[in-house]
């Protein structure tokens, strides 16, 4: 694939030089740079941006704790606190983390300073050296544990396909489809699935054709496999689980598109999902399958402090995320040098039963649920079918003795609603947060606190925020503080007026839609839960119990 400047190689090299010794030397980032003719301060500035590298090595007994927001309800922040104490230890929170909800991940740097994801619950045994000889966690443990429901994901997958068996059995009938089809019959057929991207919300046959008949010289079909979630999202389960399947969506995608080049973005951290692409994408040039289309595949770490689309253009572009940001507000064409469509597994795996003749208008969603149940899970549900009805059926219902306080729907971008939210058909959720586009469902009870949930989001957009623009640098920080005043007793009724007005003024002015969108879940905790915010600060009350006993 012809590649616009050294991006993917330079990134792909300081993950390379990084994993060597479990940080990143000054050194190694000269000697990359001089190798690709790139100036040091390119590299230093795309491994300064990212959570994932550290110039220096981990101190000794330093763990690192999940802390997005399914792994907060299940118990991290209890494992942080209880880490605290330890002499040394130094827990810091993780973002990005694979695993779903329980366990919670720890990173725990081994004699050699390299971090090992294991598994620890709440209430473990929480001594450095018993964190060191916890059961590894890998990245395969959410697609056999959590697969839930009905036991079937998209119209019949009950388990992973490997490349093997798609090459055994489904590979020919993809070849004979993209034959016997035109650009114009496989745009047709897609217009009739009615499908709708995940991550815009239009219909995906519209997208495909504007670029058909679009005016760039080239164009493009990406695959996010790591999703829009810091956590816990269901694109790489669905990727893991049929890897061949995606491929094959994003292959007819092209051909739709009349495009020559697709491109998987994998995650690094998710070893065994990149050497399950690398493999198909081997044996796909190995057998000639397709070979008008170019295939390739990108890796870099998961966690990308600014909107996905921009952050993952441009790493593979080699820009800094100010860079990216800045030439998107201009034109998205030019931050790609193409015309593309972006989306996730779930979109592309629901193309490929175009294959099939089962590609009809997608009722239902992927959809996954955590938090206070009984059985955490991903399930594909009816849009039909309401948010209880898909805890009662998928997640085993809510623990015997919970009182449920608050349903968050929509994960980082979406919000806390009442529990008669319970009651609401999923269609009717996916519309009233149509910039959420994750189907992420947690419950939670009444012993969290949703003032201090709302500063959690506060935080949580600190670290989600790239700082390519002033109110994305500042107005997460601005709003954690005002929140912060409330929890500690000092906060006046006028700060949630400028809490709103922070939130608006981000919406109106931020370089790129992720800085319209971190902070929803504050604004709908103050919509939804107003009178725990303002018990707080006229009483001085926490109903939880959490800021005040």
């Amino acid at each position: 694939m012809d590649v616009r400047g050294p991006g993917s190689a330079l990134i792909e090299r300081l993950l390379e030089e990084s994993d060597r010794k479990g940080f990143l030397e000054p050194a190694a980032v000269d000697r990359v740079s001089r190798e690709l003719s790139v100036p040091a301060s390119r590299g230093y500035s795309i491994a300064g941006q990212l959570e994932y590298f550290r110039f220096s090595p981990s101190p000794e007994g330093q763990v690192k704790i999940c802390s997005g927001p399914a792994c907060r309800l299940a118990g991290s922040s209890h494992t942080v606190q209880a880490l605290e104490a330890l002499p040394g230890a130094g827990p810091v929170p993780l973002l990005g983390s694979p695993i779903w909800h329980t366990p919670i991940l720890a990173a725990v740097p081994d004699r050699k300073g390299t971090a090992m994801a294991r598994s620890v619950k709440p209430g473990d045994e929480l001594a450095t050296a018993d964190l060191q000889r916890a059961p590894l966690a890998t990245v395969e443990e959410p697609t056999r544990e959590l697969l839930s429901g009905k036991g079937e994901l998209l119209g019949g997958l009950k388990r992973r396909r490997s490349p093997a068996d798609y090459f055994r059995s489904g590979a020919r009938r993809l070849v004979m489809f993209l034959e016997r089809s035109t650009p114009g019959e496989t745009l047709r057929a897609m217009k009739a699935s009615r499908l709708i991207d995940t991550a815009s919300g239009h219909e995906v046959a519209d997208i495909i054709e504007d670029i058909a008949n679009g005016e760039a010289p080239s164009g493009m079909i990406v695959c996010d496999t790591g999703g829009r979630e810091p956590e816990n999202d269901t694109a790489s389960i669905l990727a893991w689980a049929d890897p061949m399947g995606v491929i094959e969506g994003m292959l007819i995608a092209a051909h739709a598109a009349g495009v020559g080049r697709v491109m998987l973005f994998v995650p690094h951290e998710h070893r065994g999902l990149k050497e399950s692409f690398a493999r198909s994408i081997a044996d796909l040039k190995r057998y000639g399958l397709w070979p008008a289309v170019d295939v390739e595949m990108f890796a870099a770490p998961n966690f990308i402090p600014a909107d996905r689309e921009i952050g993952i253009a441009s790493l593979y572009e080699g820009l800094t995320l100010s860079e990216g940001a800045s030439r998107a507000k201009a034109s998205p064409m030019r931050l790609w040098g193409a015309d593309v469509f972006i989306s996730d597994p779930e979109v592309f795996l629901r193309i490929s039963k175009l294959v099939s003749g089962r590609g009809k208008a997608a009722t239902s969603r992927i959809i996954s649920v955590g938090g206070r149940v009984n059985r955490p899970c991903v399930a594909e549900a009816a849009l039909t079918s309401t948010a209880g009805e898909v805890i009662s059926e998928s997640a085993g219902g809510i623990p015997d003795g919970s009182a449920i306080k608050a349903v968050h729907f929509g994960g980082a971008y979406g919000g806390p609603l009442r529990p008669v939210a319970l009651n609401s058909g999923l269609r009717s959720l996916f519309g009233r947060l149509d910039s959420a586009g994750s189907g992420q469902i947690l419950l939670i009870d009444r012993d969290t606190c949703m003032v201090s949930w709302a500063e959690y989001f506060a935080w949580l957009g600190e670290q989600l925020c790239c700082g390519a623009c002033a109110v994305g640098r500042l107005g997460p920080s601005f709003v954690r503080r005002l929140i912060g005043k409330i929890t500690s007793g000092k906060g006046e009724l006028s700060d949630l007026e400028e809490i709103r007005n922070t939130i608006e003024l981000m919406k109106e002015t931020s370089l790129c839609p992720q800085g319209g969108r971190i902070l929803n879940p504050v604004l709908f905790a103050l919509e939804n839960f107003s009178g725990e915010f303002e018990e707080h600060i006229s009483k001085k009350k926490c109903q939880a119990g959490v800021c005040w006993p």
